[in-house]
């Protein structure tokens, strides 16, 4: 046996063992990950079909203003502008919110509006609080913006509802709706859209989700040889009539 085999074999042989190693690891997380129902759907009062907006074929339902565009796109999409609820927060998007079920409060519908001091409450995952001590008009006529999150705020609008609702982190949304899984990664969607970065910015209003979905990484068959560490994508489904199909949805 000359020294070329020799080399050859040398560099060989050690490869069945890390290939092995690799297997036995993604095995090993395909094995933890919990075997869990694929739809958490709570048991809800019956509501009515959400109501089909987009009759003609220019109009456009605002709960669905956001899907023509790419999931790169819309993470992309710098926000300027802060919407609440009720003062609270609502995220870095609206699309947690039904937008028909709330007034806009029309102190801020105006550039001239918003009665200050005005307190945004529940911002981020800290839950902070920023006071708002100018109109949207004086943002506007001299150039200052509020900073959230390293984005640069030049406006904000006020969503008003009569009685309390209550907005929920995806967090929030994981553990109540998805009690059997543990703390483990999760990449979230929202209807269309994968939630690629700034996840813990997002609310949606908890009488808002109509349904979750859960897909465990083990099911991801066309990648699963370079899947090493296990998660999971939480797809979140609001109350809209994109997402209504009564006959196959009970």
């Amino acid at each position: 046996m000359n020294w070329r085999t020799l080399l050859l074999l040398a560099i060989l042989l050690p490869l069945p063992t890390e290939l092995a190693a690799q297997k036995k690891k993604r095995e090993r997380g395909k094995a933890e990950q919990p075997k869990i129902e694929m739809t958490f759907q709570e048991k809800i009062k019956p509501f009515a079909p959400p109501p089909i907006r987009e009759k003609e074929p220019y109009e456009k339902d605002e709960n669905h203003s956001a899907e023509y565009m790419s999931d790169f796109r819309y993470n992309e999409m710098d926000w300027h502008w802060c919407y609440t609820l009720n003062g609270e927060f609502i995220g870095r998007d609206i699309i947690g919110i039904d937008q028909y079920a709330y007034e806009i409060d029309q102190t801020t519908r105006s550039k001239e509006g918003l009665r200050l001091p005005f307190v945004v409450t529940g911002i981020g995952p800290l839950n902070e609080t920023l006071t708002v001590n100018y109109t949207n008009k004086e943002l506007e006529e001299k150039g200052l913006s509020y900073i959230i999150n390293g984005h640069h705020i030049h406006g904000f609008t006020n969503y008003k509802s009569n009685h309390p609702v209550k907005l929920m982190t995806l967090d929030e949304i994981r553990r109540k709706r998805c009690p059997q899984m543990k703390d483990e990664k999760v990449l979230y969607m929202i209807n269309k859209f994968f939630i690629l970065w700034e996840w813990e910015w997002y609310k949606v209003a908890e009488d808002f989700i109509w349904r979750v979905e859960v897909l465990p990484s083990y099911m991801l068959t066309p990648i699963q040889n370079n899947i090493c560490e296990p998660f999971t994508i939480i797809r979140i489904f609001t109350k809209t009539h994109h997402n209504w199909h009564p006959p196959y949805l009970q």
